[in-house]
């Protein structure tokens, strides 16, 4: 496959189009969804500018909820289906970023005792949060605790 379709590709796939149709529209025969995906396997670098040119594709989505919802011209039943087809498709490819936060998780927390110490009478939450990484998605909840002692007898 030539360069030149390669980069077309990539950044048509970057302003949020999908594969198939991209290969389709150039129109020739050796450019498919399957011959690109087996470059991309058999090339690391492809695979790395295909993987973000992929990731800003998915963000376009999220860049157009916003233009759909303030569309009055738009009827409102399409506008609605519309925006929850790209809120559900966010929420799959990139659920670090625009999943939903999961509600009432458990947490079992062990606490480990220095041999010698003080018994552990309970332990008690001081404070809940988010946790994120260093690009800022989210990891999901924490909880902040502190082993209070025994009372003495």
């Amino acid at each position: 496959m030539e360069q030149k379709y390669i980069e077309h590709i990539l950044e048509r796939l970057a302003e949020g189009e999908t594969l198939k149709p991209i290969c389709k529209a150039i129109g020739i025969p050796g450019v498919t969804k399957s011959a690109f995906m087996q470059m991309v396997d058999r090339h690391p670098p492809l695979r790395e500018r295909y993987a973000r040119a992929r990731s800003e594709g998915i963000d376009v989505l999220s860049d157009q909820l916003l233009g759909i919802a303030d569309n009055g011209e738009e009827d409102h039943n399409r506008s609605r289906i519309r925006v929850d087809t790209r809120k559900w498709l966010l929420s799959k490819l990139k659920p670090e970023i625009y999943g939903d936060i999961p509600q009432g998780t458990t947490v079992n927390v062990m606490v480990a005792i220095p041999a010698g110490s003080a018994q552990v009478q309970s332990v008690a939450p001081i404070q809940t949060h988010d946790t994120r990484d260093d690009r800022g998605r989210l990891e999901g909840p924490a909880i902040d605790v502190i082993a209070l002692p025994e009372k003495a007898k």
